[in-house]
């Protein structure tokens, strides 16, 4: 993480953190861990990592299904898309302000720099979402805040990827 990112929670998760739904699809263990960047005057960036062990089979539809849910009412989405061969990633950038249509001239509301907004997603700010899973692992990579940066999210995911193998 860029030196402004600081540890700020982290921890195993228990049966108890967890609703039914995931139970039911055979959730075994989860860990989250949450780092904040306090720079300027806009509010912290937030990236949030969680994993969870859930039987091989079963991944592929959880994607699918946290892919819909993690998708607020009220925002507007883009998908990101992975050119990595051999990973399953899934993504989308959420903006809270702009609709569809005000996407910058290469026609995409991210470029790796960053979008406005005001920190924690449930205040109404913009942010991004990967997604991924590799045999037994399923990850999700999220940084919400007034500097949505897609393309550190990519990089972390690919790292992330990278070590569950």
């Amino acid at each position: 993480l860029p030196s402004c990112f600081s540890l700020t929670g982290g921890r195993a998760k228990d049966a108890g953190d967890v609703g039914s739904r995931a139970k039911d699809l055979g959730w075994q263990a989860g860990y989250v861990v949450t780092y904040s960047c306090s720079e300027g005057e806009a509010g912290p960036d937030i990236i949030t990592h969680t994993l969870a062990v859930y039987p091989e089979g079963n991944i592929p539809g959880i994607v699918s299904m946290v892919d819909v849910q993690d998708r607020p009412s009220g925002f507007s989405f883009e998908n990101l898309s992975f050119p990595h061969k051999g990973a399953v990633f899934y993504g989308f950038y959420g903006n809270a302000s702009r609709k569809p249509d005000s996407a910058d001239s290469t026609g995409s509301f991210f470029s790796g720099n960053g979008r406005g907004g005001t920190a924690g997603n449930e205040s109404g700010s913009d942010f991004a979402e990967i997604i991924f899973y590799r045999g037994t692992v399923f990850e999700v990579i999220r940084m919400s805040g007034p500097r949505i940066n897609t393309t550190l999210l990519e990089e972390l995911a690919v790292k992330a990827y990278e070590r569950a193998g």
